[in-house]
């Protein structure tokens, strides 16, 4: 029989770790019958690049320390912790896309018990994954069936919630990956500070080392707002090419209320003038409603997006939002909201806040709807006014044999021809007049008539 020792497993990895009961079992709870291995059993088994079939009866015990149903930061996935590490088991979403995810129904501080045999088990990017054999070579492991989760990863009694141990950034090491750590003495990098949460913001401690965070485009965690000032943070570990990231789990372990410290960065600069709000000018008729007036998609997070007002009369923006059809998708996203007055006349220029394109004397961006420039070549761009579609960019294009539709509008800048004085939900490319690559000539000063 195997004791969960979870202070074995601080002293393997140099951290503190503490345990909260979730049941009546105390810490020294029996592990569930048949557990005969353990994670870093498992992990000492992948010995080249390739995942590893496990053909035998191998079975451990861990803690859940993902919450998908909560947060959906842990999209198809269930992070699982014993006294020896951690691991990622991959799932597949029921085929019935009404239904709920088997992977959804499991809570932080659950106990399981995992059936490896006809398993895969293997490693990318320093995190442990167990699934099916994948077809895909892109992945390390395929996903388990949605319908095979539970008789895989079982359900059993006698769980203790995981806490998060205390880490530093600069003694983070790929034993960590998967793990919950928590961070102290921490603050968002000071040229970060404006930023949504979802944008990637950084983290930085006192003596100048920096951890990205990460947040699913999806996850309600993304209205989060970013903290202003310094604590600590929690979170599951991972790593990309970018290095070590923070995978937010709860809104509540993030307790970052106390005074910032000189993190070497400065504030960024205040925006003169209304954010945004740039001149236009028209002639003749006046348009019938606000319309999408310029398109700028550029290298890495150079995305911009402009709107016009030439109605004859001031705008209340918060009637207005944006979304988005992504790559193949034929359903809208998320509404990403607008706010102030445009005046009749004048353009408002959304912009991706890690946008750094150097632009005209004058202009002004708008970085709160930072999200309607999660655009790529192949996304679709949508104006609305409350529920009704009025205006869109783009249009599905014939998918290629991986079903990845054309880039109709990559590395392009988008300009509305003047002669353009109405919105309109169909896609006609002879309304544009295409410019280069990241073209900001035009950007914030619109022109019809």
């Amino acid at each position: 029989m195997r004791k969960l020792h979870y202070l074995l497993f601080a002293l393997i990895m140099g951290l503190s770790v503490s345990m909260t009961s979730c049941s009546d079992d105390d810490d020294d709870a029996t592990p569930s019958d048949g557990t005969n291995t353990s994670i870093a059993e498992l992990k000492a088994l992948v010995t080249g690049d390739a995942a590893v079939l496990i053909s035998e009866d191998k079975i451990f015990d861990g803690i859940v320390t993902s919450n998908n149903a909560e947060s959906s930061n842990f999209y198809k996935s269930i992070y699982i912790q014993d006294e020896t590490g951690a691991i990622k088991i991959s799932c597949d979403k029921p085929a019935d896309k009404g239904a709920d995810a088997a992977y959804d129904s499991y809570e932080i501080g659950q106990k399981v018990q995992v059936k490896m045999k006809d398993l895969y088990v293997g490693k990318a990017n320093g995190l442990f994954y167990v699934g099916i054999k994948s077809d895909d070579a892109k992945y390390i492991v395929g996903l388990i069936a949605d319908a095979d989760v539970a008789t895989k990863v079982v359900k059993v009694d006698g769980g203790v919630a995981v806490e998060a141990a205390t880490a530093t950034i600069a003694a983070l090491t790929d034993d960590m990956i998967g793990t919950l750590v928590k961070f102290e003495k921490v603050q968002v990098l000071r040229e970060d500070s404006k930023k949504a949460i979802i944008d990637g913001i950084k983290l930085v401690d006192e003596t100048k080392n920096t951890i990205k965070v990460y947040v699913y485009k999806y996850s309600p965690l993304k209205t989060v707002a970013t903290p202003q000032g310094s604590g600590s943070i929690a979170g599951v570990l991972y790593k990309s090419d970018e290095g070590y990231s923070l995978s937010l789990r709860l809104e509540s372990e993030i307790n970052m209320t106390a005074a910032t410290f000189d993190d070497g960065t400065t504030a960024p600069a205040a925006p003169t003038g209304t954010p945004g709000i740039n001149a236009g000018t028209y002639t003749g008729s006046a348009a019938t409603d606000l319309f999408i007036s310029e398109y700028l998609e550029g290298g890495s997070n150079n995305k911009y997006l402009e709107l016009f007002n030439g109605t004859g009369a001031d705008i209340d923006l918060s009637a207005y939002s944006i979304k988005l059809e992504s790559n193949e998708n034929t359903a809208w996203g998320d509404a990403v909201a607008l706010a102030g007055i445009l005046p009749n006349g004048a353009t408002f220029v959304i912009a991706n806040s890690g946008a750094a394109l150097t632009l005209n004397d004058g202009v002004t961006v708008d970085v709160t709807a930072s999200k309607a420039t999660y655009f790529n070549g192949n996304d679709r761009v949508g104006l609305f006014k409350g529920e009704t579609l009025i205006d869109k960019i783009g249009v599905i294009a014939d998918a290629d044999s991986n079903g990845k539709t054309d880039n109709f509008a990559a590395d392009v800048t988008l300009v509305r021809k003047a002669t353009v004085t109405d919105p309109v939900t169909t896609w006609n490319t002879g309304e544009w007049t295409v410019n280069g690559k990241e073209d900001v000539a035009n950007l914030g000063a619109h022109t019809m008539n």
